[in-house]
């Protein structure tokens, strides 16, 4: 997993809501005239996951991909927090490649602490 880039990810409990929230995070940014070219591909690519979605914030050049999961009377057991991580990661891990090559080649922009 994650052989060409690292993958960023914060996990999250939100007492509130009572989830348990998974925010992945892609090591590249995406450059202002790619983002019309990719948000297409990410709802085909949304469509065909079962558990979490990636998006795109209007606000910052990067893709993300969340799992948001849900939970009553009493903490996830870490079996099913490892298993939503591993979800994540392999989720993302199938699809940034495909999501990188939609960016035009010469205006990828890797994030410069793993570039």
């Amino acid at each position: 997993m994650g052989d060409d880039l690292p993958i960023g990810m914060v996990i999250t409990a939100d007492d509130e809501n009572v989830t348990l929230n998974i925010y992945c995070f892609l090591m590249f940014d995406v450059p202002a005239d790619a983002r019309a070219k990719l948000i297409p591909e990410l709802n085909i690519i949304n469509n065909t996951i079962n558990n979490g979605a990636f998006y795109m914030d209007k606000d910052e050049p990067k893709i993300y991909f969340k799992i948001i999961q849900s939970y009553m009377d009493g903490a996830p057991s870490v079996s099913l927090v490892k298993h939503l991580v591993m979800v994540a990661f392999k989720t993302v891990d199938v699809n940034d490649g495909k999501l990188k090559d939609l960016i035009p080649a010469g205006s990828l922009r890797k994030d410069p602490m793993y570039s």
